[in-house]
């Protein structure tokens, strides 16, 4: 399959540069701005995606000028989403350590203090349904929600029950409403 796409690409580019002889040549189009340059509608949204979270520890104290950077650009979106992949609870707030790990050491989960941290970058929105959602337990999960809630941070994909789990989450910026929904296919 690779051979064939190698020659197919190969023959359209030949096709492209014998076109291009005959043709005459346009005008270069003008640059597209940049997104921080480009004016902004009231009818549009900058939405930032940043994936996969998974932070144990606190990075609001960060200085480097690269993350910084980072961090601008997420706060100055609309709205900012991101797929927490851990759970977010105190020692106190769990009654077990998940699986294959031991005491409030084990691995993905965070004290309450990263979900601040994940405001504080300008996190909006995330969704906790993924094959760690459960790893502490009903407690754990419970607590993630608090936590993100409590920070300021709307949450779906997960709850109290079935029919809370699938529930919508709204968030609310000046420019309207938005609703997620999160769920998760398994690990499987």
């Amino acid at each position: 399959a690779a051979a064939v796409g190698a020659v197919l690409a190969g023959q359209m580019l030949q096709s492209a540069d014998a076109d291009a002889q005959t043709r005459p040549t346009a005008p270069a189009p003008a640059p597209v701005p940049r997104n921080d340059a480009a004016p902004r509608n009231s009818n549009t949204w900058n939405v930032t995606v940043v994936g996969e979270i998974m932070a144990v520890r606190p990075f609001s104290v960060l200085t480097d000028p690269d993350f910084q950077s980072i961090v601008k650009l997420i706060r100055e979106s609309d709205l900012a989403y991101g797929h927490l992949e851990m759970n977010i609870a105190a020692p106190d707030e769990l009654s077990y350590a998940p699986r294959g790990s031991s005491g409030g050491a084990g691995y993905l989960v965070a004290d309450p203090k990263i979900a601040q941290d994940l405001k504080w970058a300008g996190i909006d929105t995330m969704s906790v349904a993924n094959n760690h959602s459960f790893d502490w337990g009903e407690k754990g999960m419970l607590a993630t929600i608090k936590n993100c809630n409590r920070a300021g941070i709307a949450v779906a994909g997960t709850g109290k029950d079935l029919e809370a789990a699938r529930e919508p989450v709204y968030f609310e910026k000046d420019k309207g409403r938005v609703a997620l929904v999160s769920s998760s296919s398994g690990n499987s």
